[in-house]
């Protein structure tokens, strides 16, 4: 069985790209901030509306 002494290009493209991938974010800083303080002005109503409908699903079924 012979063995390449250079990498083929497609390994080389592979390598570079896994590289590219790792070493880039995948967000902008400035897309990631729009995201979080979207997610932080949606999570905290939902959380509230969530409390008071688990307390009376839990005394109607003790009653």
């Amino acid at each position: 069985m012979r063995v390449r002494r250079c990498p083929t290009r497609n390994a080389v493209i592979t390598v570079v790209a896994s590289i590219a991938t790792q070493m880039t974010p995948m967000l902008l800083a400035h897309t990631a901030r729009t995201i979080a303080q979207r997610n932080a002005g949606v999570s905290t109503p939902y959380s509230r509306a969530l409390r008071p409908s688990i307390c009376p699903c839990a005394s109607s079924v003790s009653m």
